[in-house]
């Protein structure tokens, strides 16, 4: 079966084009955007359309201004042996929407306490094939106990402060969400 996931065509989407990171307050316009002209379409028909781009929920669990730090060890070829930050994937058509498509990936990826979920930005990379399909919405999840689910293709690594995550081989997506966030 060939999953249907959440597209935006890139020209709606990134009228206004940046690379990087953009925080959620002064760019609602994005989840509007989403809102408005996202559509459900074969994911094996967007895996290689930069004119699409796919809607990945990326969840950032914190706890006391320390992050929670995976290591991936299965999946994804080309994430594999990397650290991340956040747990996402795509949203499908049986989830309908951002916002539930993100409770899915949490529960499927981790056991967590969340206190509170926040917009926190937008993650937009060109540098690879896989970036120029993919667009994240970021969120923030305060959390007081968080622990992988997936043991066969994460590792947990514990909380670690913003400095220490210097000592590890972080994803792009991490990277670039690592730097925005305030401790």
């Amino acid at each position: 079966m060939n999953e249907k996931i959440l597209v935006v065509e890139r020209e709606k989407l990134l009228k206004n084009h940046f690379e990087g990171f953009l925080p959620a307050h002064g760019n609602e316009y994005f989840l509007e955007t989403i809102k408005k002209h996202g559509f459900f379409i074969p994911r094996n028909e967007t895996e290689n359309n930069p004119e699409l781009k796919q809607i990945i929920p990326y969840i950032i669990f914190i706890n006391n201004g320390k992050l929670f730090l995976m290591k991936r060890i299965a999946g994804e070829k080309r994430l594999k042996n990397l650290y991340t930050i956040g747990v996402g994937g795509h949203v499908n058509d049986l989830d309908g929407n951002l916002e539930k498509g993100m409770k899915r990936e949490i529960d499927e990826e981790v056991e967590a306490e969340i206190k509170k979920i926040t917009p926190h930005g937008f993650i937009n990379l060109e540098q690879t094939p896989v970036d120029k399909v993919h667009f994240g919405v970021c969120f923030l999840a305060e959390a007081e106990f968080v622990k992988v689910k997936d043991k066969k293709s994460l590792l947990d690594c514990g909380f670690a402060g913003k400095r220490e995550l210097k000592n590890y081989n972080l994803e792009g997506w991490s990277r670039v969400v690592a730097e925005s966030i305030k401790q």
